[in-house]
């Protein structure tokens, strides 16, 4: 009878412990997709068309993925620009899966912004071709129309911080720091990729 009640016992602790294990596995497993995940907000000075400086924000979310032979890295995956811009002087938001390049305005005083697909998904999802680039105007009812990036006045070029992996995640540099024009224009310049630095026009 003893034996009985110990191996009765043991039955209903040992599935006790393994509801436990199953229930520490279930709850570990948020925890685990959210640190291949990082998010990083941050301010920098942009210098407009026309010379004048604002400053935006930008809040971008990036996924650690296997590089090959240079180990893990870090994927582009979405991101937040919120900006305050002449003439109309009151805050513009856009969001996506590219990576934007330049907010600007025009000498007409319409709202340019372009951007970059980083991923097939992001090409995907707008259906751009080989260049990769991709135009948006914004409009007078307060959305973003997407516009043909041939269409860009020639005056807008790229104004907007592009590494920041290597700023804020390899070199650790605080994201409550104004990123100031001559840092941006620093890690800029490293950037020899063609695309990054220019897109098709008419």
């Amino acid at each position: 009878m003893k034996i009985a009640i110990s191996i009765s016992n043991y039955s209903r602790h040992a599935g006790h412990f393994m509801q436990l294990c199953c229930f520490c596995l279930v709850a570990l497993i948020p925890l685990a997709a959210c640190s291949q995940m990082k998010t990083i907000t941050w301010r920098e000075q942009v210098k407009l068309s026309d010379g004048q400086i604002i400053v935006v924000e930008r809040t971008a979310t990036f996924r650690n993925v296997y590089a090959g032979g240079t180990g893990n890295g870090w994927l582009f995956q979405r991101e937040r620009i919120k900006a305050v811009l002449p003439p109309l002087n009151k805050e513009v938001v856009w969001e996506g899966g590219l990576e934007p390049l330049a907010i600007d305005v025009a000498k007409n005083g319409e709202i340019y912004l372009v951007a970059i697909a980083e991923t097939s998904q992001g090409q995907e999802e707008y259906s751009i071709g080989d260049t990769r680039h991709a135009a948006f105007k914004f409009s007078g009812s307060g959305q973003w129309i997407r516009t043909p990036v041939e269409s860009v006045p020639h005056e807008i070029h790229p104004n907007l911080l592009i590494d920041r992996v290597t700023l804020f995640i390899d070199h650790g540099y605080s994201a409550s720091t104004v990123v100031d024009l001559s840092l941006k224009e620093k890690l800029n310049a490293a950037i020899f990729t063609k695309s990054y630095k220019s897109w098709p026009t008419k």
